[in-house]
């Protein structure tokens, strides 16, 4: 009865970690590219998004001076674990990759008139992300305003 259960607990833990790796890897369908709308935040809370409203996902929109296009590029090549998907004059989607599990979370980044850049870091997988979204903006921002 007991091995029984175990196996059953195995085949469970087994099929959340496919339907993970499954959905890592699946291209989300709402990314600007896809919709020429730049996407708040779903219900959970392992997104920000600097068009969301709510104080869960609300994260300000990065500022720019000069080229700003440009030094997001280098800034974004300098971090570890990442791959850019798709670049525009005005857009970059970036995937970023998890250390640990290898699960992809994806950055859009808006580059608009006026000095704002609409930032969204969303994780493909998973309800919560421990603060790793809002995280990566923030060094995203930092850089980006270092000389």
């Amino acid at each position: 009865m007991i091995r029984k259960m175990l196996w059953a607990v195995l085949g469970f833990v087994v099929l959340v970690v496919a339907f993970g790796f499954y959905k890592t890897f699946q291209l989300p369908d709402d990314l600007w590219t896809s919709t020429q709308k730049f996407a708040g935040c779903p219900q959970r809370p392992s997104c920000v998004s600097s068009i969301a409203q709510d104080d869960v996902h609300k994260i300000e929109p990065l500022r720019y001076t000069g080229d700003a296009r440009q030094k997001l590029e280098q800034v974004i090549r300098q971090m570890p674990l990442t791959r850019i998907e798709r670049a525009t004059p005005e857009y970059l989607h970036v995937v970023f990759q998890t250390p640990t599990m290898h699960f992809h979370d994806d950055v859009e980044l808006l580059v608009q008139s006026g000095g704002v850049i609409q930032v969204r870091s969303i994780s493909r997988f998973g309800y919560g992300d421990h603060g790793v979204n809002r995280a990566r903006v923030e060094r995203i921002r930092a850089a980006l305003s270092a000389p």
